[in-house]
């Protein structure tokens, strides 16, 4: 017999974005897509998927992009955590 273990940690912070200032929420047009008929999909398909969006014509193209730190409060820098476990017993 043997036991294995392990115990995992990640952590990411200090993330950076862009935000394209030429642009607003309210540039952006509703669409929707029809599903393929395919039996795995919920109702055998052929619905429509909708609460997509897209850049509005008149705004494609337009781009004044400004990179910054992601802080999601002006205290705080934005972190990712990961913790886990790894417990293995095997019978020889």
């Amino acid at each position: 017999m043997s036991i294995t273990g392990g115990y995992y940690r990640s952590w990411a912070a200090n993330f950076r974005v862009t935000d394209n200032l030429a642009v607003t929420p309210a540039d952006h047009d509703p669409y929707c897509i029809t599903a393929p008929n395919d039996p795995r999909l919920p109702g055998g398909g052929g619905y429509e998927a909708c609460g997509l969006y897209d850049i509005s014509p008149a705004k494609f193209g337009q781009v004044n992009n400004l990179s910054h730190q992601f802080e999601r409060d002006s205290s705080r820098h934005r972190h990712e955590r990961a913790q886990g476990q790894s417990p293995q017993i095997s019978a020889h």
